[in-house]
């Protein structure tokens, strides 16, 4: 099994990048604690070289309440999914996902998520493990993510 650290580092470029900047042109909230965006990604398969590009639907949904103790809580959630296609015809289905929890009122929340990149074809399927980051306003709803941390391997 071969594993590579930040063999995707297209991919998270893109993401980090576009994660952002896509959020404040043309996020869509579908509540003030949840956002969707769609993001452009390139990803290099680190077991075949392939290179696939494609866009990933981002779900983010941010919860904050209150105990009678008066001590908070908040929950954090994150999935990403979409397809990308190959320059040498594979299609990749990409679906990972991500929670996080705190008892502290933050601008940011890192969110350790896991997922798979199925390859169809040729492609190798790919594990991944991440941490993302979930920026919030000050009131804690979410207005973007980007990528702390990222490592893919193949065979997943």
């Amino acid at each position: 099994m071969s594993h590579v650290r930040f063999g995707l580092v297209t991919l998270l470029a893109v993401l980090v990048g576009s994660a952002v900047a896509t959020v404040r042109a043309a996020g869509a909230r579908d509540g003030d604690n949840v956002l969707t965006l769609t993001v452009p990604a390139v990803v290099v398969d680190p077991c075949t070289g392939e290179v696939g590009t494609g866009t990933l639907d981002v779900l983010i949904v941010v919860n904050q309440d209150t105990a009678p103790s008066g001590e908070g809580h908040v929950n954090v959630h994150a999935s990403v999914h979409g397809e990308l296609n190959g320059n040498q015809g594979s299609v990749y289905q990409v679906s990972a996902e991500g929670n996080s929890q705190s008892s502290v009122g933050a601008n940011h929340y890192d969110v350790p998520f896991h997922g798979n990149a199925a390859g169809e074809g040729s492609a190798a399927n790919l594990k991944v493990d991440g941490i993302g980051r979930v920026q919030v306003d000050a009131t804690g709803d979410p207005l973007g993510a980007g990528i702390v941390s990222f490592s893919a391997s193949c065979g997943g």
